[in-house]
């Protein structure tokens, strides 16, 4: 099947503006905001299907309406905060010209606290989640280990998602 001349000089066009180092920061951004709008939905439908059905009492429409309420908040929250993490971090590393680990702490750590700030069922169980999945990681059975003991990273994500979860309780 032949490929029109001005589809194929589209296509150029756009693959050579990506290949572009100049907006690398900018693209992570957008693809990261769809990525965590995407896997949000992932996982919050499924979960929000079965836990309404289980769980909540009222009409179907009442139902349906929490499922997609649910699914939203979660798969906006979580596109969101990869969309702040992702634009802190490059601009953390723009204005020093080089990347370091304490970046990523204070990308995630103002990224959650701009996300994460509402008191509501979806952001704590996302909170305890990330907390809970830091606190096992380095202690899981691998076959190889995440780090070497003598070079454990600086910051683990789990006190972003303690101090993100305390604020949230306070208000």
């Amino acid at each position: 099947m032949a490929v029109p001349p001005q589809l194929r000089a589209l296509l150029l066009a756009v693959n050579a503006l990506l290949r572009k180092r100049r907006y690398h920061a900018a693209l992570a951004m957008l693809k990261g905001f769809r990525n965590g709008a995407v896997y949000g939905v992932k996982i919050r439908a499924p979960h929000a299907l079965v836990m309404t059905f289980l769980f909540r009492s009222g009409s179907l429409q009442e139902k349906l309406r929490a499922i997609l309420q649910a699914t939203y908040t979660h798969s906006w929250n979580l596109a969101c905060f990869v969309f702040a993490y992702k634009g802190l971090c490059a601009l953390q590393s723009h204005v020093q010209g080089e990347t370091y680990q304490v970046h990523s702490f204070l990308a995630a750590f103002i990224g959650a606290l701009l996300v994460f700030r509402d008191n509501n069922n979806i952001n704590s169980q996302v909170i305890i989640s990330l907390l809970v999945r830091q606190e096992i990681e380095p202690t899981s059975d691998r076959a190889e280990p995440a780090w070497d003991s003598d070079s454990l990273p600086l910051f683990f994500p789990s006190p972003i998602c303690a101090c993100a979860y305390a604020l949230s309780l306070s208000k």
